[in-house]
């Protein structure tokens, strides 16, 4: 647990850390317009195919047309008796079936790709929606573990200054009450202020702490396990952990931990999912 420990070496590291992971954060944000462009050409795809279609109305409504025709020339009797009329008509009606049978054979191929393509258009956006709020909220996070970290590490002089003010009682002073008083307000405002970071970095140090000791645990159960999946372990552990833990859901122990994680890897803590190892 000496990483914990140093809290000058954090400090040390911290500004580089946050520029990296507003590096990731840049990157993240590029990754999410690509996957908005590809579903414009998704989009795109879908009209063409519409547009498609109607043409395919409008010949089909032609073709009606012709077999109005050529029933119309079947009822004439005295066209049936020609025998020049008789070849036209069987080669029209057989025009007609050949036809026919071609827009069929367009319809179904037409059909089964819009109903591919259509069910691609409609399950884009869900894809990218949840692509996109997962990015977005572990970038949101990083950013804030990282903003909490500056906050409660990075103490420079004059905040040390600040947070060491000691309040004076003067009772023969020719000062107002109202000048002692802001006085002590300043001095129990102090107070707070040291209390504050104290208190967050011991929360940091605790989750860290945590953390360490849960991913222990994970590569421990999957080790001795080797068809044990991360997700079950970690499950596992979670029906261990709430005989202890009044009052709180899976979901809960699931989206604190992974944010403990999160912190655990900001002071070099991480194991390799496939060997089961810690990366040094």
């Amino acid at each position: 647990m000496q990483r914990f420990a140093n809290f000058a070496d954090l400090r040390s590291s911290a500004p580089q850390k946050l520029s990296r992971y507003m590096d990731e954060n840049a990157e993240v944000k590029a990754e999410n317009a690509k996957l908005r462009c590809a579903l414009e050409e998704h989009e795109a795809r879908f009209t063409r195919l519409e547009q498609r279609d109607k043409e395919k109305t409008n010949l089909i409504a032609k073709m009606d047309d012709d077999i109005k025709e050529i029933k119309q020339s079947s009822a004439n009797a005295s066209s049936v008796e020609n025998p020049n009329n008789v070849v036209r008509l069987e080669t029209s009606l057989r025009n007609h079936d050949e036809n026919e049978s071609n827009t069929k054979t367009v319809n179904i191929v037409h059909d089964q790709e819009k109903i591919s393509l259509e069910d691609s258009v409609q399950k884009m956006p869900e894809r990218l929606n949840e692509d996109v709020s997962q990015r977005e909220s572990d970038s949101g996070l990083v950013t804030e573990i990282v903003r909490d970290l500056l906050q409660g590490f990075l103490v420079d002089d004059f905040q040390r200054e600040f947070i060491n003010t000691e309040f004076i009682d003067r009772e023969h002073s020719n000062s107002s009450p109202v000048t002692e008083e802001l006085a002590r307000l300043f001095h129990q405002a102090s107070i707070a202020r040291k209390n504050s970071i104290k208190a967050k970095q011991e929360e940091i140090s605790s989750w860290g702490r945590y953390s360490e000791r849960f991913e222990d645990k994970v590569m421990k159960l999957r080790s001795e396990d080797k068809n044990l999946k991360d997700k079950t372990a970690r499950s596992q552990i979670y029906n261990e952990m709430k005989p202890y833990l009044s009052g709180v859901s899976d979901e809960y122990l699931r989206k604190i931990t992974s944010k403990a994680r999160k912190i655990n890897k900001l002071f070099g803590y991480d194991y390799d999912p496939i060997t089961l190892k810690k990366i040094k």
